[in-house]
């Protein structure tokens, strides 16, 4: 099998992603938010070597990614609690009521 590769271009440096997963609409969705990042790293810390920044904005998507995951459980822990909940309620409901008078 053939892996077919996309070319992408950020900051005048060029680079091949695999493209088994991922369409050119989403390569260039990905580029554009890795440039904007940087971009934003360099006007608000006035970094502006390539590499540095590189690292700054992989360091601001993994903390992106960190607090998101965190909400992310914290919604599903609530959701599997309101879900059990939920259940205990229909089965106090549809429970036989001679089952009530035992």
């Amino acid at each position: 099998m053939t892996e077919e590769k996309i070319k992408i271009e950020i900051r005048g440096r060029f680079f091949e992603l695999d493209s088994t997963d991922l369409t050119e609409i989403e390569a260039s969705a990905i580029v554009r938010m890795v440039t904007d990042k940087m971009n934003e790293i360099e006007n608000q810390m006035g970094i502006v070597d390539t590499s540095r920044l590189a690292v700054m904005a992989a360091l601001s998507f993994a903390d992106e990614l960190l607090r998101l995951r965190s909400k992310d459980e914290k919604t599903n822990a609530e959701l599997l609690k309101r879900v059990r909940a939920m259940a205990e309620s229909l089965e106090a409901a549809i429970k036989p009521k001679s089952d009530l008078l035992l």
